[in-house]
């Protein structure tokens, strides 16, 4: 059994000009507990907002890299509200 849940592989958010996360690579396994801390404008709420895909109402918005859940790609490979 697959025991990755979340993989994130080169994720880089931009807003306009604008790149708020940069080159960010990591793994959740199912059920472990993850959480994200830091600093105000560090990029937490954007990394959500993309994980669930909230910035897809944002005009600006625009993502590179890869995000997937159980081994499917939310952007391309998912509707949201499968996700």
């Amino acid at each position: 059994m697959e025991k990755i849940k979340f993989n994130i592989e080169d994720l880089n958010i931009f807003y306009g000009r604008t790149r708020v996360i940069r080159n960010l690579t990591f793994q959740i396994e199912q059920n472990e507990i993850f959480t994200i801390i830091g600093p105000a404008n560090s990029g937490k709420s954007s990394f959500l907002y993309t994980l669930n895909r909230l910035n897809d109402l944002n005009s600006g918005f625009k993502k590179t890299g890869l995000l997937s859940m159980n081994q499917v790609d939310i952007y391309t490979g998912m509707d949201v509200e499968t996700l």
